[in-house]
């Protein structure tokens, strides 16, 4: 069976977004998850706005929505191989 990989928390400061480094640092590791990690899926816990920034990228929702610190999130994974 296959282990999953997972990414942590991903943040750009306030006063750098709106200028792709968020999608940029997500390709990054996503190209580095299938380089060390080929077979393996990448999951996450995406706050609940930045599902279609996920999807985007290749993610699904894989759980309903609950609150982390307050905050509603989303559990999605990524199939090994994008």
């Amino acid at each position: 069976m296959a282990e999953t990989v997972k990414i942590g928390r991903v943040v750009v400061a306030p006063d750098h977004r709106g200028r792709g480094l968020g999608q940029a640092l997500m390709r990054a590791a996503l190209d580095i998850c299938a380089r060390l990690f080929p077979t393996e899926p990448v999951a996450l816990s995406a706050q609940s706005h930045l599902v279609p920034f996920y999807r985007a990228l290749g993610f699904v929702p894989t759980s309903d929505e609950y609150l982390d610190a307050g905050v509603p999130h989303v559990d999605m994974r990524r199939a090994a191989g994008g």
